[in-house]
């Protein structure tokens, strides 16, 4: 085997079966019929299941080889007639020999013998073959051109026209011809038997794939078409790579339909049965709204009337009791001798802040409350302040502004504050209509919601 043969058997040993075949074929018939390529489409279908027997593709040493060719010489040109000035009185030989030199004088007619054969050969730039012009109205144009082929003399009469073909392969070089290897775009003429093979080989895959492309677009698949944004799911992906490998016990798992979704899919038909779903839409989203406003306020009520909630409104109203007594006692105690009763009460706390505020605000803006610097009024009764009255008015500042005092005043408001933290329950009424613009129809929750 030459190392031609033995690398292209090593490689097209690690090649699909199927195209080993092709090879093997091709090499035996040189051109693949119709049946060949239907034959090689259903090969590939079998290799690509598994169920193509394994198979060996060798190349004979002679596979490429171009074999004997046959011999052909030129033997003599004779019996020229109207073929420019030529009037040759025997033939033109060329011998027995490999090579044969022409030679004579300018104008003797060396050219237009080269111009001649290249006519009867066929060559490719043939050029225009003129009569004698010296000769008006000579002969018809004709020649006997003799030639040995494969050791066999033949002879060929030209009349003018055509081509013989038994000299088709002769190739003819001149000036003109070389021009055409210089300034002349041509493809290659000749390509080596292995590259011819591949071209056939190449041709002949083509054939097989639009065999194989016709086959598949009679089979067109029959699975409905899923949304793209489906496709990429776990569901999506594995409906895409159903094919006949598919076995049954995975279509019987991955298609399982139990009760849950059974009801999904009445609530799909549901929704799709909507006539007006943008309307609908928007009616569940306001229902969604009351109800999550009603559980809000559930939970807000929850924790307002919770026990630790009340516990700690009791220990703050407790506190309040306690620092206004305390405080109640010790204004007794600097108050006792006041000539009015109720010094130290709410009421007089709210005049005593007021007229606070005036004083600081209007009478004496730059002065410490209560002023009683010299000269200074009651900004109360506007009268001018005596020593016992300056006395008392610092005494009841100390007062207000003293320990027990702001103790109590500070329980007053922590009171207050933990006071306002229970909002006003809704009545029955107002929570039925709540309850209604939910949604909810049953009644057995509507009265557990008003009832609690």
């Amino acid at each position: 085997m030459s190392g031609i043969s033995a690398s292209l058997s090593k490689w097209f040993s690690e090649r699909p079966q199927w195209l080993q075949i092709a090879a093997t074929r091709l090499l035996q018939q040189s051109e693949l019929t119709e049946r060949d390529v239907s034959d090689l489409a259903t090969l590939c279908q079998r290799e690509a299941d598994g169920k193509l027997p394994k198979t060996t593709c060798s190349f004979p040493a002679t596979a490429f080889s171009q074999g004997a060719a046959g011999t052909l010489r030129l033997c003599s040109i004779s019996d020229v007639e109207g073929v420019n000035a030529l009037a040759p009185k025997k033939p033109l030989e060329f011998g027995k020999g490999n090579i044969t030199i022409v030679y004579g004088n300018n104008g003797s007619g060396k050219s237009g013998y080269v111009r001649l054969l290249k006519h009867v050969c066929g060559a490719r730039e043939t050029g225009t073959l003129h009569r004698n012009v010296y000769k008006p109205g000579s002969a018809v144009q004709k020649a006997c051109i003799s030639f040995e082929q494969d050791g066999i003399p033949k002879s060929h009469t030209w009349s003018g026209q055509g081509i013989c073909d038994d000299l088709n392969s002769v190739d003819i070089f001149d000036t003109s011809f070389g021009k055409v290897f210089v300034s002349s775009e041509d493809e290659v003429s000749y390509e080596p038997p292995v590259l011819s093979f591949f071209s056939s080989l190449i041709l002949a895959c083509e054939k097989v794939a639009s065999a194989l492309d016709a086959e598949t677009n009679r089979h067109q698949s029959k699975k409905p078409n899923i949304p793209a944004d489906k496709k990429v799911t776990p569901e999506g992906i594995w409906y895409e790579s159903i094919s006949a490998k598919t076995t049954t016990q995975d279509i019987d798992k991955r298609c399982a339909f139990g009760s849950a979704d059974e009801t999904e899919m009445q609530t799909l038909q549901q929704r799709l049965a909507e006539q007006a779903p943008a309307e609908k839409a928007k009616q569940l989203r306001k229902q969604k709204q009351h109800i999550d406003t009603l559980v809000q306020d559930a939970q807000k009520y929850l924790e307002q009337l919770s026990d630790e909630n009340y516990r700690r409104i009791i220990a703050a109203k407790k506190k309040s009791i306690v620092k206004k007594t305390a405080s109640d006692t010790a204004a007794e105690k600097v108050f006792s001798g006041s000539e009015l009763e109720g010094i130290g009460s709410d009421v007089w706390k709210e005049l005593w802040e007021a007229a606070r505020n005036y004083s600081v605000s209007a009478a004496y803006k730059e002065a410490e409350y209560p002023n009683v610097s010299d000269g200074s009024r009651c900004v109360l009764c506007h009268q001018t302040l005596t020593q016992e009255a300056k006395e008392r008015l610092v005494s009841f500042e100390n007062f207000v502004k003293g320990e027990m005092q702001k103790a109590a005043t500070d329980a007053a408001k922590e009171y207050e504050t933990a006071s306002q933290t229970i909002e006003a329950i809704p009545t029955s009424e107002t929570l039925k209509t709540r309850i209604d613009a939910a949604g909810i129809p049953q009644d057995e929750v509507a009265s557990q919601v008003t009832d609690f």
